[in-house]
């Protein structure tokens, strides 16, 4: 493999993991935000809640359209897209429930998808942000700058809370570790299958299966080389 196809083939290889998983984690999001909705419009009313519903709402609809958009939309568009909404919605979920929700689970997914999509740097400085933001917002809570508007003992006791939490948080998480894994495997796999294939085409010849003069040469001078030793090896002393 000449080293202009072989960078070009590393190219496409990054840029079908990124396309994999942008996808998967697009899909996943749509099933979040939908699966999520009745536990949020069942919970008791409350000025708060009102503008969670709203929200929720919103990012369903969001991402729905979007996921019936994603062909008209360019590949940097939608995981731009995709990181915004990830960022926004856990801050905004860490700063009104603290660690009672999942959005910690939403802020890791946001700085692990965007070292898979736009650059390790990226995904590190990402990182660091959430880890401040946590930070702040636990400050904040210890402190008494940021107050809960509901009572956390009832919350935590309810269905549709715990339902939330599992469905927002943990099957977000482990769905898109399993999607990153998989994009990997696969782009690994079928990288590996080609160089396999590659060198077979180099070493012998397609239609007789025959093998190609610059391999035989290296074959024969190998033998050669190795004649001498064996002679050496064999021959008893005088």
């Amino acid at each position: 493999m000449s080293g202009p196809e072989s960078q070009h083939s590393v190219v496409d290889d990054v840029l079908e993991v990124k396309l994999r998983t942008v996808n998967g984690v697009h899909a996943v999001l749509v099933a979040v935000g939908i699966l999520s909705l009745p536990f949020v419009l069942t919970r008791e009313p409350s000025s708060t809640l009102v503008l969670e519903q709203a929200a929720s709402i919103a990012f369903a609809g969001f991402m729905l359209i979007s996921w019936f958009l994603r062909y008209q939309l360019t590949l940097h568009t939608r995981y731009i897209l995709i990181v915004s909404l990830l960022g926004v919605t856990g801050a905004a979920g860490l700063i009104q429930y603290g660690m009672l929700s999942a959005a910690p689970f939403w802020l890791i997914v946001c700085a692990m998808f965007t070292g898979i999509v736009i650059s390790p740097r990226a995904g590190l400085i990402a990182s660091g942000l959430v880890c401040g933001l946590v930070a702040l917002v636990g400050i904040g809570f210890i402190t008494g700058l940021l107050e809960f508007n509901f009572d956390p003992g009832e919350y935590v006791f309810t269905g549709a809370a715990w339902a939330s939490y599992i469905v927002s948080g943990l099957v977000l998480t482990l769905l898109l570790v399993h999607i990153i894994t998989s994009a990997l495997v696969g782009v690994t796999r079928e990288l590996l299958e080609s160089r396999e294939a590659l060198k077979a085409a180099a070493h012998y010849d397609e239609l007789t299966g025959a093998i190609r003069p610059h391999l035989l040469k290296e074959i024969l001078n190998m033998e050669l080389l190795q004649r001498p030793r064996d002679c050496l090896l064999y021959t008893s002393p005088s």
